[in-house]
C-alpha cells in the first residue's frame, strides 16, 4: 500500500535529482573567442583574441590579433578537457 509519506518521499527525491542535474556543467574549462571594437557602438572590429590551445591543467591559451580595447564581445568557443581542445562548433 502506498502511503502519503512514500509519495512525499518519492516527490522529494525526484526534485532533488532534477535540481542536481540542472546545475551540472560540462567538464573542463570554458574558452572564448573575443572580438575587440573601436568604440562602444561596436562599429568596427579592430582585434580578436583567438583560442588556440589548452595546457595540461585545462587552462585555455589565446593569441591576440590586432588591437585589444575595452569594447569587446565574448563568444563561447569550446572547452579545455584533459589538456585537449573541445570546440562547440
Amino acid at each position: 500500500m502506498i502511503t502519503r509519506r512514500k509519495i512525499y518521499s518519492l516527490v522529494a527525491a525526484t526534485l532533488l535529482v532534477s535540481a542536481s542535474q540542472a546545475g551540472t556543467q560540462p567538464p573542463g574549462t570554458p574558452a572564448y573567442l573575443t572580438k575587440f571594437y573601436n568604440n562602444a557602438a561596436h562599429q568596427t572590429q579592430v582585434g580578436m583574441l583567438m583560442w588556440n590551445g589548452c595546457s595540461e591543467t585545462d587552462e585555455p591559451h589565446y593569441r591576440l590579433v590586432g588591437i585589444q580595447t575595452s569594447y569587446h564581445e565574448d563568444e563561447l568557443a569550446g572547452y579545455c578537457i584533459d589538456g585537449q581542445m573541445s570546440p562547440i562548433y
